[in-house]
Parts: C-alpha cells; structure tokens; sequence
C-alpha cells in the first residue's frame, strides 16, 4: 500500500506542470503516514508557488511553458481545491475514529473506503491535468522527469527498508 501511495506522489512531484496540482494530492494521499515519520507536510507544501519555480528551473521550462502550465492548473483550480477540502475532511473523520479510544471497525472501513473513492476522483484528476500537460513539455523536460521518477523510487524503497528493519 505505500508503494501506491509514494507513486502517487513521484508522478505529482516529478513534473513542474504536475508540481501545483500535484503536490496537494501527493500530500493527502500520502495521508497521516507521512506525518507520523516527521516529514513537515505543512512547512514543505505551504509556499507552492516557490515550489512551482523550483521544479520549472530543474526542468528547464521557457517562460511560456510556465505560463501554459499555470494555465491547465488554474483552470482546473475548482477541481483542486473541492479535491483538497473533500480528502482533509475525511482524513480528519478517520483520524478522530482511529483516536477515539475503541475500534468501530466497520465505520473504520466504511470511512476509508469513502477516502479511497475520493483519492480515485483525485488520481483521476491528476491524469487529466497531466494529460493537458505532458504535450507543453518537450523530450529533454521529460527524460529529466523520468530521472526523477526513478531516484524517488529508490528513496522510497529505503523508507519500506527502514520501517521494515525497525519492526524487526
């Protein structure tokens, strides 16, 4: 299950023109695993526009592929935030049951599964604006990407080694 989550993010992080869109899901599906390991999701996702730039220049992006970018992003900005405010209100309502003190493992998977459909709404989402994206970009931009997706892969394979070697 953390290996679909940590995909889900390479692909949101990865691509300047899936940073924005993609770094609020990357956050919320990464859900309360990520805080619990001490990774400042708030501090890290809290300056986006920041983030876009970085991710752009590591890119290489034009100044009129910035623009076109923002563009996709903005024009699906409804769609983001419904996304965001649905997936932190759920999270919250399974976090408190979780904490509650007793197990109601029904209503437990009923509210994850309710999750588990907004996160498919989410990846959904995420396919389109990369599907709007993906042509902005030219062939170095993403072989850069696919870099990328590769060294996170293999930082993610080292935080399931870790938490496997700490269970031990």
């Amino acid at each position: 299950m953390i290996t679909k989550i940590q995909k889900a993010i390479l692909v949101l992080i990865a691509a300047a023109a899936l940073v924005v869109g993609g770094f609020w899901t990357g956050r919320l599906i990464a859900g309360p695993l990520w805080g619990h390991l001490g990774f400042p999701a708030a501090a890290h996702f809290g300056h986006i526009a920041d983030h876009f730039d970085h991710i752009a220049n590591l890119l290489g992006l034009s100044d009129l592929q910035k623009a076109e970018v923002k563009q996709v992003l903005r024009s699906h900005g409804e769609e983001i935030l419904s996304q965001i405010q649905s997936q932190i209100g759920m999270r919250e309502e399974l976090r408190d049951l979780i904490m509650a003190g007793t197990v109601d493992e029904g209503l437990i998977r009923q509210r994850a599964e309710a999750i588990g459909k907004v996160e498919a709404e989410g990846a959904l989402l995420r396919a389109r604006i990369h599907s709007e994206i993906w042509p902005i970009l030219n062939d170095e931009q993403r072989a850069k990407l696919a870099t990328f997706h590769e060294m996170m892969e293999h930082k993610h394979d080292m935080l399931l080694s870790s938490v496997q070697e700490f269970l031990k």
